[in-house]
C-alpha cells in the first residue's frame, strides 16, 4: 500500500511519465484494487501505445477479475496491431483467444457460440505459430478442444504442454479430466494424485480427486479427502478471518473428531448448536442485506466490492455443498441437510444452497417444495444447469411435461454439452408422444456421455499467466 501512495505522489511531478503510471498499476494490482489498476493501465496504454506489457496486464484484469470481455479483447488487439514480429505478439493472440472463448461460454445463440469458439481456436493457433514453445498456448488449445468435446485432439495438445512444462498444475488437471472423459478413471486418479503431491493446497485438484476416488475406490475414501479439505481450509484461512466467525462451528467438531466422516452422524452436533446456528443465520442474512443495500445505493458511483474479502468463506461454503452431495449419493439425507445448513449460515443467498435443498426435498418425494427451491436457485443464478435439470425433472414428476420441456430446452440452450440435460429432455418428449425428437435427444445424450469428464472442463481457468 505504501508503494501506491509513493507512486501517486510521484505522478504529481511526472504526470506524463508512462513508467510511473505503469508502476502504479502494478502496485494497485498487487493490492487487489483491480478497478483502479485498470484505469491506470488505460492511461499507460494511452500515453504509450507501444507498451505491450501494460496492454496485456489490462486484458488480464478484464478477463480474470472485472469481466470486461470486450475491452479485454480490445487490449489484446492493441498488442496484435504492433505486428507479428513483436516479442509479445504471441501473447496478444493468446489473450484474444481467451476473450473469444469466454464470450462463447456466455452466448446463448448456438450459431454465434460456434463462431466464437472457432475464432478462439484460430487465435490460439496464431499464437502457437508465433511461439510453439509456449506451454500456456498449448494448454488453452487443449482446453478449447475439450470444451468442444474434441477429446483426442485435446489430449495431444495437453501432452505437448506438459512436455514443455511438466509441473504446470492446470495442464495436469486438464489431463486428468481428459482421461476421465475417456473413462480411464484409474489413470486419471493417478495423475491427480501426482498433481496434489506437487500442489497440496490446491482445492480445485482436491475437489476432482474426491470425485475420482468415489468412482475408482469408495465413497469412504472420498469422504476422507473431504475431511482433509476442511482441515486444510482451517489451517490456511481460519487465522486470517480477523475475528469474524461464520457457520455453527461444525468444522471444528468434525476436524477434532478422530472418526471418519462415514462413521460420524452430523445430526449429533446439530441439536446442541441449533440456537447458535439460528442466530448466525440471521447475522449472515443481515450481512447480505447490508451488502445489497450498499450496492443499490452506489449504482451510479465508483463503488466496487472487495472480491477477495469473502473468498475464504465462499470456499468453505463450497466444501460443505461438496460434502453434502456425497451424502446425498449415499442417501444420508440428515447428514446432507446438516451440510447444507452449515453452508447456508455462511452464504444464505447462495444458489447452490437452494439447489441442495431442492435435491433433498426431491429425494423425499416432496416435489412441490423441491420445485420452489429450484426456482429460488434459478432466480439467484439463471444459468445454473443442475437447477434447471432438476426443475425439469420435478415438473415431469408433477405431470407438467410442457413446462418440463421448456425448462430443459432452456438448459440445452445454455449448455448444449450436458448429456444429462439431453437425456432428461428425451424422456420428457417421449412421454408427450414426440418419439422422433425424443430419439434424437437420447442419441445425442449417449454421444455426449462418451466424452463427459468427471468434473466439467469449465472449472479450469482461462489465464494469461501460468
Amino acid at each position: 500500500m505504501f508503494s501506491v501512495i509513493f507512486f501517486e505522489k510521484a505522478l504529481k511531478f511526472s504526470f506524463k511519465e508512462c513508467h510511473i503510471w505503469y508502476q502504479l498499476g502494478l502496485s494497485l494490482m498487487s493490492s487487489g484494487k483491480h478497478h483502479r489498476a485498470l484505469q491506470v493501465l488505460r492511461e499507460c496504454v494511452k500515453l504509450d501505445p507501444q507498451h505491450a506489457t501494460a496492454a496485456l496486464l489490462a486484458a488480464r484484469l478484464c478477463f480474470e477479475h472485472l469481466h470486461l470481455l470486450e475491452e479485454g479483447i480490445e487490449f489484446s488487439e492493441n498488442v496484435i496491431n504492433l505486428g507479428e514480429d513483436h516479442p509479445q505478439a504471441g501473447r496478444g493472440f493468446l489473450a484474444q483467444g481467451i476473450g473469444y472463448s469466454l464470450q462463447a461460454t456466455e452466448t446463448k445463440t448456438q450459431t454465434q457460440r460456434q463462431s466464437l469458439h472457432h475464432k478462439a481456436l484460430q487465435s490460439f493457433q496464431r499464437s502457437y505459430d508465433i511461439d510453439s514453445d509456449d506451454h500456456l498456448t498449448l494448454y488453452h488449445m487443449s482446453l478449447q478442444c475439450s470444451l468442444l468435446r474434441r477429446v483426442n485432439e485435446a489430449m495431444c495438445y495437453v501432452q505437448d504442454a506438459l512436455q514443455l512444462s511438466s509441473q504446470h498444475q492446470h495442464s495436469l488437471h486438464l489431463l486428468a479430466l481428459l482421461l476421465s472423459a475417456q473413462k480411464k478413471y484409474k489413470e486419471a486418479l493417478e495423475v491427480i494424485q501426482v498433481a496434489v503431491t506437487e500442489y497440496p493446497d490446491n482445492f480445485s485438484l482436491l475437489f476432482t480427486k474426491s470425485r475420482l476416488e468415489e468412482r475408482v475406490l469408495s465413497v469412504e475414501q472420498a469422504l476422507s479427502t473431504c475431511k482433509k479439505m476442511l482441515d486444510l481450509w482451517k489451517s490456511l484461512y481460519d487465522t486470517d478471518s480477523d475475528g469474524e466467525t461464520r457457520g455453527t462451528g461444525l468444522i471444528d467438531k468434525l476436524i477434532s473428531d478422530r472418526r471418519s466422516l462415514a462413521q460420524i452422524t452430523l445430526s449429533e452436533y446439530g441439536d446442541k448448536d441449533s440456537a447458535r446456528g439460528s442466530v448466525r443465520e440471521s447475522l449472515a442474512a443481515s450481512r447480505v442485506e447490508q451488502a445489497l443495500s450498499d450496492v443499490a445505493s452506489s449504482m451510479n458511483s465508483s463503488y466496487a466490492p472487495n472480491q477477495g474479502q469473502n473468498q475464504a468463506w465462499f470456499l468453505q461454503a463450497q466444501l460443505w455443498i461438496h460434502l453434502g452431495e456425497f451424502y446425498l449419493n449415499m442417501e444420508k439425507l440428515n447428514e446432507a441437510s446438516a451440510c447444507v445448513k452449515e453452508s447456508a449460515t455462511i452464504f444464505p443467498l447462495s444458489h447452490q444452497v437452494a439447489y441442495m435443498k431442492g435435491r433433498i426435498s426431491e429425494l423425499k418425494m416432496d416435489y412441490s417444495e423441491a420445485r420452489e427451491h429450484y426456482l429460488n436457485a434459478i432466480a439467484i443464478n439463471p444459468a445454473h444447469i443442475k437447477s434447471l435439470q432438476h426443475l425439469g425433472q420435478v415438473h415431469h414428476c408433477l405431470g407438467n411435461d410442457l413446462m418440463a420441456e421448456k425448462v430443459l430446452r432452456d438448459a440445452v440452450n445454455i449448455d448444449p454439452s450436458s448429456s444429462q440435460t439431453w437425456h432428461d429432455l428425451g424422456k420428457v418428449l417421449e412421454s408427450i408422444g414426440e418419439f422422433e425428437a425424443a430419439s434424437e435427444c437420447l442419441i445425442t445424450a449417449v454421444s455426449l456421455d462418451t466424452t463427459s469428464p468427471i468434473m466439467p472442463f469449465s472449472i479450469l481457468p482461462r489465464i494469461l499467466q501460468s
